[in-house]
């Protein structure tokens, strides 16, 4: 049975009354990044067993030469962005990319080498990207970087397997809100992914609240 692990989509680091119902969170700090002293004191006050996740800044992933194209500017945040995941001990580091990146060689070469330039072995990388990359092309080619594919279960009709998998969604055009049914579809889509462990980051006005109901769902 896939133990599932609901979280927020949260800027800050959840507070007691996220921390009494919830034991993962995936953060989305904003811009520019807290210093050193901040991050570390955010850690102290969070509990070591909390799973965090961290999104990979705009910043960090384009450039003014184009997506993952690196420049000064763009170095200098993608080490700010290493910096803060050794501090908040991250379990997994989110890359989002659109659909200008394509499907073609320069860009899987391009993909390939921010995930090798990454390099930190404490810390999985989870590739979410849109666009042309249909989960029969996305997933493969995910397992060859060794990172996680991010997906919506909502909204795929293929799923990824292996002993960890991570799912994102968000409310978006008619998707207002996740309710009961839609709560429940996502709970069967994780189970067939046969994993041992499923991270769920919900990014939606009413995301604690959901995301403790789906937690409920599976006990």
């Amino acid at each position: 049975m896939t133990l599932i692990h609901a979280g927020a989509l949260l800027e800050r680091p959840p507070g007691q009354k996220y921390l009494a119902e919830l034991d993962f969170a995936e953060l989305c700090l904003p811009e520019p990044l807290p210093n050193a002293k901040t991050l570390r004191r955010w850690r102290e006050q969070m509990p070591e067993e909390l799973t965090l996740a961290l999104v990979a800044p705009r910043a960090a992933c384009r450039s003014d030469k184009g997506p993952l194209r690196f420049d000064d500017a763009m170095e200098a945040t993608f080490a700010r962005i290493q910096e803060a995941a050794e501090i908040l001990k991250v379990r997994f580091v989110v890359l989002q990319t659109n659909s200008d990146v394509t499907t073609g060689r320069r860009d899987r070469g391009l993909l390939a080498a921010w995930v090798e330039r990454w390099g930190d072995a404490s810390s999985t990388i989870v590739w979410q990207p849109r666009g042309l990359w249909d989960p029969e092309l996305a997933i493969p080619f995910a397992r060859e970087l060794g990172v996680l594919y991010g997906f919506d279960p909502l909204s795929v009709d293929a799923v990824p397997t292996g002993p960890v998998v991570y799912a994102r969604l968000a409310t978006v055009g008619a998707r207002k809100r996740f309710d009961e049914t839609r709560l429940l579809d996502i709970v069967d889509v994780l189970e067939e992914t046969e994993a041992e462990h499923a991270f769920v980051a919900l990014d939606s006005p009413a995301s604690f609240r959901e995301a403790t109901r789906l937690g409920a769902l599976t006990l």
